[in-house]
């Protein structure tokens, strides 16, 4: 994956501030005005990042607008949530381990 650009990573952070603060997703008009962006410029924006894995949405159905695990990495790289594959593997790996000290 590779760092997105200056304005995708600005309308990354806003998303996700915004949850934080409203406990709910922005729309494409709050994040187009937060960025300065109108509002075509805004859902090609979305696109690219939906397409690069960065973010995610229910289609036709407003304010679901999320940030994937590579999103948040993406902000703050080496932060993200480890994946549920890495996950189980790191706990059979753990077991394994447990059950060879015995």
């Amino acid at each position: 994956m590779t760092i997105p650009q200056t304005r995708a990573l600005a309308i990354l952070r806003f998303i996700h501030t915004y949850h934080q603060e409203h406990g709910y997703a922005p729309s494409f008009r709050d994040i187009g005005t937060a960025c300065a962006l109108s509002t075509s410029v805004t859902a090609h924006h979305l696109r690219a990042l939906i397409s690069a894995g960065l973010i995610d949405m229910t289609p036709k159905i407003n304010r679901t607008v999320r940030l994937t695990c590579a999103g948040l990495a993406a902000l703050a790289p080496g932060t993200a949530p480890p994946s549920f594959a890495e996950r189980l593997e790191r706990e059979a790996s753990d077991r394994l381990a447990g059950e060879a000290a015995r």
